[in-house]
């Protein structure tokens, strides 16, 4: 084989190998974002899957129970254990809260800045007709001016 053939053949080896590694980190962005822009878009937090929740509780329950009922509250466990498990829980959902306030805080700064960055773009009508948009898209999804 001469060295043009070589060169040629690592050549084509090179682009291939770039286009590859390119089609699939495009691949997963695209399920990535896929899977989080109906949360994020919506501002809809989502549930950690590391502790599963069980929406209904069962019927071996005393009516009156108003509390949702995790999965862990399925393993018959005693007084003193419910008792531990539900205060883990409420500490669990204490810093879900405040991870929760902290990243929509962080998100929507992101937003309005992108927003302000795509607004400096355009001209005095486009803007205008730009903002009416985005007035009726935060409507429509019920959020308000500057949340």
């Amino acid at each position: 084989m001469t060295q043009g053939w070589r060169a040629r053949l690592a050549t084509a080896g090179v682009l291939l190998l770039v286009f590859g590694v390119g089609a699939l980190v495009g691949v997963a962005a695209d399920r990535l974002m896929q899977r989080q822009a109906p949360e994020l878009l919506a501002g809809v937090p989502s549930v950690s899957p590391e502790v599963e929740q069980v929406e209904a509780p069962s019927e071996s329950e005393p009516s009156g129970t108003s509390r949702s009922r995790w999965i862990i509250h399925q393993v018959d466990l005693t007084e003193e254990q419910r008792v531990t498990v539900d205060s883990v829980l409420g500490f669990y959902r204490a810093q879900v809260r405040e991870l929760t306030d902290v990243y929509n805080d962080a998100y929507w700064s992101a937003v309005q800045s992108t927003r302000d960055d795509l607004r400096s773009i355009l001209v005095e009508e486009q803007r205008l007709r730009y903002d009416s948009l985005l007035v009726e898209n935060d409507r429509r999804r019920g959020r308000s001016g500057n949340d």
